[in-house]
């Protein structure tokens, strides 16, 4: 009779853990239930967007833009830039027109650099250049100057060569207007106090070698002029010292795109694709001694594209601002039942 009562105690004391055990568990299960119900729908929502983004493939972006570039005729110009990813694949444009690889164009791949070389330059190679990623892209413009072909510093009977300057055909001599400069195989003209008068057509002339071309005076701030034979402007053309990068942003948010010019001086234009950013509005275009910066608010899917900073019709550099839209987000994961 005692060994039947010790063991319905002994029952009940079971029935009673398992009882305790199994409310624990559902009080825990319902707790977790609650954390993840409290939060906020944003919260949520954000949440299970970056859990998916973060499977998706990455879009590649250059961690090195491209740089302008200034060689001397007949030299081998290096365009080089760098991607996130070594195995990313891109292609090189010259003034929208795609580069292929031949005995004038080099394209090599290390690592993640991207290298473009672009051998024998002539005047005409004086273009802007594009490394595109498919989502991302890169300028650069590369400027060839003319130089003075004397293959020698004496002529033919041993003697010291003699050069001569002429200007529209009338020979230049030393003075306080200008000063003739010879180092060894060097010969420089400079032009002191330019002046719009000064635009002509300038030769050097070795006898057995000619160089010539117009000398074209620009800007309001005209200064000394030096010419290695070969026409140059008289004032130093402003140009892109650090490249717009590509950008990205979310819908209602806003970007900056933010490059830097030579000059604290120099006016450029911004633009997308070829139509140009109206200032005002969701617009603001910031001079802050030499960046150039273009804040874009309250961001929309429609302003995804590529943006552009000119310094003159040749002169600019370009980046890509892509866009995220939550809602888009939104509707791909929307057939997700449990999310």
């Amino acid at each position: 009779m005692d060994r039947d009562v010790d063991s319905v105690d002994t029952k009940k004391d079971v029935d009673t853990r398992t009882d305790v055990d199994t409310r624990t568990d559902v009080d825990t299960q319902t707790d977790m239930d609650t954390d993840v119900d409290s939060k906020p729908p944003t919260q949520r929502r954000r949440a299970v967007i970056m859990k998916w983004t973060q499977r998706w493939k990455s879009p590649v972006e250059f961690t090195k833009p491209l740089e302008d570039q200034t060689v001397e005729e007949e030299a081998t110009a290096t365009l080089e830039c760098e991607v996130s990813r070594e195995n990313a694949e891109v292609c090189w444009f010259r003034d929208g027109q795609e580069v292929r690889k031949n005995k004038k164009y080099d394209i090599t791949v290390d690592g993640r650099k991207r290298v473009l070389l672009i051998h024998d330059c002539t005047l005409d190679d004086s273009k802007t250049y594009t490394c595109d990623a498919k989502d991302f892209k890169t300028s650069c413009f590369l400027n060839v100057e003319r130089k003075c072909s004397i293959s020698g510093s004496r002529d033919s009977e041993g003697r010291p060569l003699v050069v001569r300057w002429f200007k529209d055909g009338s020979e230049i001599r030393k003075g306080k207007k200008y000063e003739i400069i010879a180092q060894g195989r060097q010969h420089i003209l400079i032009v002191h106090k330019s002046a719009f008068d000064d635009e002509a057509e300038y030769e050097c002339d070795a006898k057995t070698s000619k160089s010539s071309g117009m000398l074209t005076v620009v800007g309001k701030n005209r200064r000394t002029c030096g010419l290695r034979g070969f026409c140059s402007s008289l004032e130093e053309e402003a140009r892109f010292t650090k490249n717009l990068s590509s950008v990205e942003g979310t819908e209602t948010d806003s970007v900056r795109l933010i490059c830097e010019v030579s000059k604290p001086s120099a006016d450029v234009s911004w633009y997308k694709g070829d139509e140009e950013v109206p200032e005002g509005g969701r617009y603001d275009q910031i001079v802050d001694g030499k960046r150039r910066i273009l804040v874009i608010q309250d961001l929309k899917i429609s302003d995804a594209g590529e943006y552009n900073c000119r310094l003159s019709a040749s002169i600019r550099t370009s980046g890509n601002l892509k866009i995220n839209g939550w809602f888009l987000l939104f509707l791909a994961l929307s057939s997700f039942p449990w999310l």
